[in-house]
């Protein structure tokens, strides 16, 4: 099992996997010194994920040409921006984050009802109003060496009311196991309600992708 508190290629390789669990995607593969992944969705067709940036990163970089093929590494924005060719673009900053334990009860706020599908490889949970539109949902990817949350998503005109908790919570139920590293990529405004729920950074997380 991986070293939750270790931000290196296992953890990424333990992250993207259990993204790819839950999303229904192509197992991802090493490649070039860090992980490929076969994406395909909202105009992005592969991605390869780096826990540092290398001369092979670098080197990927000047050969992709076309948009839709984007790099993604453990690092601060600078340093990833400084190390890319012109025409790359590095977009706002994420956070690589990590639960120990199982995630707080939340009571689902009056008015709504939540709707859960646990599989064998991957969880999804949706929050509903009484009358049946979408509030709130996410979804889990259960691997071999942790369990990644994965599109948490609260719509606007549905928060502060706890939806979010309940959906962690919901998700967390399907935990194979209490010790099983739990982890996530967060944006900055996700990493402010995933810390008041016990969840820490473990790295800075850059993303970068050709200018269309």
């Amino acid at each position: 099992m991986i070293d939750p508190f270790r931000p290196d290629l296992d953890w990424l390789g333990a992250w993207i996997t259990g993204r790819a669990l839950a999303r229904g995607l192509p197992m991802p593969f090493l490649d070039r010194g860090g992980w490929r992944a076969e994406v395909g969705t909202g105009g992005e067709h592969r991605r390869w994920l780096f826990d540092r940036v290398t001369p092979e990163l670098v080197e990927l970089a000047h050969e992709i040409s076309e948009p839709g093929n984007n790099l993604r590494v453990f690092c601060e924005n600078d340093e990833l921006q400084a190390a890319l060719p012109r025409g790359w673009e590095v977009g706002a900053p994420s956070h690589a984050m990590v639960a120990t334990s199982a995630q707080p009860l939340g009571a689902l706020a009056d008015g709504f009802r939540l709707e859960s599908r646990i599989g064998r490889h991957s969880a999804h949970v949706a929050v509903l109003t009484l009358d049946g539109e979408l509030a709130a949902s996410g979804h889990a990817g259960i691997g071999w060496d942790a369990f990644v949350y994965d599109r948490i998503v609260t719509w606007p005109q549905f928060g502060r009311r706890g939806l979010g908790t309940a959906v962690m919570h919901a998700l967390g139920e399907a935990l194979p196991a209490p010790d099983m590293p739990q982890l996530l990529m967060a944006t900055g405004p996700g990493r402010a309600l995933y810390e008041t729920l016990g969840w820490t950074v473990v790295s800075p997380y850059a993303s970068a992708s050709l200018r269309v």
